[in-house]
């Protein structure tokens, strides 16, 4: 299908619903993930600067991020140097280990194919494939590929990403961790295997069958519905935290950035008093508060405002 992809790395099928199947570009472009835009001829190329943290392109039918190719070179450390993303699949060419697909030809899968059902059903996926030629080269097959992890590599030495494209790590979303998948490029920018996430999904898939051409065959969930991630201005306040230390109260709640928000207490719901104001800076807001001289309290939050959003205008 790459034939039919824009500069954008995204394609309309009849079904009318754009969607990509490689780096999306454009969006990238939109979000500020290191890509540049050349008008006069309506190419996207990777930014020659240090990248940052790349931001949540999208979301997997099974909850997860998707985030675009930079991610922290220490998984566990959000500190660390930000880096393109190495996926675990490299082409079977006779090196690494890897079977040499121009000598003896396609007459195996990869084990990873099998893992995910591959190679059951001679009418659907069968196992021989035509020699590697000018028209049918290496990498012409998503079976070209091997996973590293199948031939003694370990990811987070040698390799970034597992054989569903991704990994356990931190984010500036997500402080404390989440598994993310990361959509891939090689060391010369171009799309790499296996482009957004692998064959099988980590987690459950939990999406339903949108009528789309690229989603037919997700129609009906595997698990009662379970949200993993709420965001946006119209999402429930919650506070996640509530402690008590000395002569102070700390509050933690999600919050929304660009939100202001405002704490309360009393010692009766019948009446309530302000104690703070606080703007939030990102997706979670701690406010300190002193306690008050009765022997119980009770403390709330509310959003007052949202700031506008920030609207990128590109000629």
């Amino acid at each position: 299908e790459g034939l039919t992809f824009d500069p954008s790395g995204s394609h309309q099928p009849f079904t009318g619903e754009r969607h990509h199947h490689i780096n999306c570009y454009g969006l990238r472009h939109e979000l500020g993930d290191h890509v540049d835009y050349d008008p006069s001829t309506h190419t996207y190329t990777e930014s020659s600067t240090p990248p940052q943290h790349s931001p949540v392109l999208g979301w997997s039918f099974d909850g997860y991020p998707i985030y675009g190719p930079y991610g922290y070179d220490l998984a566990s450390e959000g500190t660390s140097t930000v880096r393109r993303m190495v996926s675990g699949y490299i082409p079977r060419d006779g090196t690494m280990g890897t079977d040499d697909l121009a000598t003896i030809g396609r007459i195996s899968l990869p084990q990873w194919a099998l893992r995910c059902g591959h190679g059951e059903s001679d009418a659907d996926d069968a196992e021989l494939g035509p020699d590697v030629s000018t028209d049918f080269p290496i990498g012409w097959y998503i079976q070209d590929f091997a996973y590293l992890g199948d031939l003694d590599y370990t990811q987070g030495q040698d390799f970034d990403l597992d054989e569903y494209n991704g990994r356990w790590c931190v984010t500036p979303e997500f402080p404390e961790g989440t598994y993310a998948y990361f959509t891939t490029l090689d060391a010369d920018s171009a799309p790499a295997y296996p482009y957004v996430i692998g064959r099988q999904y980590y987690g459950v898939k939990q999406g339903g069958n949108y009528a789309a051409a690229s989603t037919i065959g997700f129609d009906a969930l595997e698990v009662p519905y379970d949200i993993l991630y709420q965001g946006g201005a119209n999402a429930a306040l919650e506070i996640s935290e509530l402690s008590l230390a000395s002569d102070e109260v700390t509050l933690t709640w999600e919050s929304v950035e660009g939100g202001t928000y405002t704490v309360e207490y009393s010692d009766t719901p019948s009446s309530w008093e302000e104690a703070t104001s606080q703007d939030a800076s990102g997706r979670r807001t701690e406010s300190v508060i002193p306690t008050g001289t009765e022997s119980s309290q009770l403390y709330r939050v509310r959003l007052d405002s949202v700031a506008p959003y920030q609207v990128n205008a590109y000629e």
